[in-house]
């Protein structure tokens, strides 16, 4: 998924689940449901991290910038323990992307378990690329992001 897709969960997380704990479980847990879902990346083991890195700053502006619009709009913004609920929860939405970035950068033996489980749950084996961010493969992310803004300006 593109990070924004785990902003904006993470930020329905944290808006409607007030206990830490059931907030980095079902943030990790959902994150991992969604990535099961069949869709490309703009960064996989062929890419310069180097030569996309932009991409990533971009994902995220976007993802915490449409946060942010619906904290505004619900109201939240000035209530610190959501906004505290809310951070940890896009915190831990976003952790095995970073974790995964971590290993692809340093190669480190600490993340391979997790770099593994993380290619698992795409469908990934060791020796395939990731399929590239294509518009087609957009729609998933497209319509899960259009059922969690709905879901946070509505409920």
């Amino acid at each position: 998924m593109i990070l924004a897709t785990h902003i904006l969960t993470g930020t329905l997380i944290g808006a409607k689940i007030k206990n830490p704990f059931a907030i980095i479980a079902v943030s990790v847990i959902l994150h991992y449901l969604l990535d099961s879902i069949p869709h490309g990346e703009y960064l996989n083991r062929r890419s310069k991290f180097a030569k996309t890195w932009w991409k990533v700053a971009l994902d995220i502006f976007v993802g915490l910038l449409l946060s942010v619009i619906i904290l505004f709009y619900q109201g939240w913004i000035f209530e610190k323990a959501m906004l505290g609920r809310i951070a940890l929860a896009i915190f831990f939405s976003l952790l095995p992307d970073l974790t995964t970035l971590i290993y692809m950068l340093t190669k480190g033996k600490i993340l391979r378990s997790l770099y593994r489980l993380n290619q698992w749950v795409h469908g990934y084996d060791d020796n395939s690329a990731s399929p590239n961010f294509t518009f087609k493969n957009f729609r998933y992310e497209f319509a899960i992001n259009l059922i969690a803004l709905s879901l946070l300006i509505f409920f």
